[in-house]
């Protein structure tokens, strides 16, 4: 079962104002939009996520919750991993040797990267970066 979690004594939820915070509204906006909080409310509330987020963490740049749903810092943005291996099951598992091997030679026999990537069950960026640590191919410049 879900609970929210209210401010003191509003009906405010606390995912509210996080909400606001994350969309870029300040805090005199907030405050505007909520006469009944003050500074201290909002500062307890981004304090109560830290605190949250912090105990999920289970090792640097990435995060468990109730160890169901996964996180990863990649650059400055976090992707959920659970979301991605619905579609690539093995996305963010370390390589294997045999995994590899079998790389390499779909890549010397010629196959196209994306069938390699449903081969692997990763993404076709995944497959690139493999081939470019292997030095199989050259260095591309990315976007992301």
């Amino acid at each position: 079962m879900e609970q929210s979690v209210h401010i003191r004594d509003t009906e405010i939820e606390v995912t509210e104002l996080l909400l606001m915070i994350g969309e870029g509204h300040s805090y005199e906006q907030i405050l505007a939009a909520h006469p009944g909080l003050n500074m201290g409310d909002i500062m307890a509330a981004a304090r109560f996520a830290a605190d949250i987020i912090n105990s999920c963490v289970t090792a640097p740049g990435i995060i468990r919750v109730d160890h169901s749903v996964e996180f990863r810092l990649m650059g400055n943005r976090m992707v959920n991993v659970t979301e991605i291996r619905k579609e690539f099951p093995k996305a963010f598992a370390p390589w294997t040797a045999n995994e590899d091997n079998q790389l390499v030679g779909l890549f010397k026999k010629g196959e196209k990267l994306e069938r390699i990537a449903e081969i692997h069950q990763r993404k076709p960026g995944a497959i690139r970066a493999r081939l470019e640590k292997l030095g199989l191919i050259e260095r591309t410049a990315r976007s992301d």
